[in-house]
C-alpha cells in the first residue's frame, strides 16, 4: 500500500519549517477503493492517515511508530481521480510526536486529524 500511495504523489514535497505538503491523485485503479465500496469507491478513513504518516516519515526523513488518533474529522468524501493536497504539521510532545494532517481538493476540506506517534529513539 506504501508503494502505492507513493506512486500517487504528484509533484515535488514542498516543505517547510515543522512541516510539509505534498500533492496525491488516487486512480479508479488504486487497491485501496477495492471493495469500500462496490460501485461508489470511497478513499478510506484509515488511508487517509497513512497517507499522512506516509508524508510526514518522508519529511522527517525517520520512520514513526505507536500511532494513536488523538482528534479525526470528516467532512467529505475522496473520491477517485481528484487531486487532494495534504498538509502536515508536526511537533515534539513528551515521549513523542504529534501531526496534525488537513487534506483538502478544490472543493473543499476532506478531513482533519491529530496523530499521535511515541519516541521510537530517532532525532527529528
Amino acid at each position: 500500500m506504501r508503494q502505492e500511495i507513493a506512486a500517487a504523489a504528484v509533484g515535488p514535497v514542498r516543505k517547510y519549517d515543522a512541516g510539509g505538503e505534498q500533492d496525491y491523485w488516487f486512480p479508479v485503479n488504486f487497491s485501496g477503493f477495492s471493495g469500500h465500496f462496490p460501485e461508489h469507491p470511497v478513499f478510506p478513513a484509515v488511508l487517509q492517515m497513512l497517507v499522512a504518516q506516509q508524508l510526514a516519515e518522508q519529511l522527517l526523513e525517520r520512520s514513526l511508530t505507536g500511532l494513536v488518533v488523538d482528534r479525526a474529522k470528516f467532512m467529505s468524501q475522496l473520491l477517485p481521480e481528484v487531486l487532494v493536497t495534504v498538509t502536515v504539521k508536526y511537533k515534539s510532545k513528551p515521549g513523542g510526536l504529534q501531526v496534525n494532517a488537513d487534506l483538502n481538493t478544490a472543493t473543499g476540506s476532506v478531513s482533519r486529524f491529530t496523530l499521535l506517534f511515541t519516541d521510537n529513539g530517532n532525532e527529528q
